[in-house]
């Protein structure tokens, strides 16, 4: 999910299902670059400020998201396909 200052939270960012630990480990680790996000932290998403993490992180955040919810036979054919 796409994250435009919602609100006035001054945030740029997306919001990324990772799970509680995952959540709580980033957070801590680094909070200039990952919060809790209004709505849906309560379920272990994360927000990722756009411009504070690398590309090649943010893709394997979002690739590691998607892996989290996209239903297994999709997860199988995108492991399965020629790299």
């Amino acid at each position: 999910m796409f994250s435009g200052n919602h609100h006035d939270d001054g945030h740029l960012a997306v919001l990324l299902p990772v799970g509680f630990e995952a959540q709580e480990r980033l957070i801590a680790a680094r909070p200039a670059c990952f919060y809790f996000p209004a709505y849906v932290g309560v379920s272990g998403w994360v927000g990722v400020e756009l411009g504070r993490v690398g590309d090649a992180e943010l893709r394997q955040l979002v690739t590691d998201a998607w892996r989290r919810v996209a239903p297994k036979k999709a997860v199988k054919v995108w492991d399965e396909r020629p790299k």
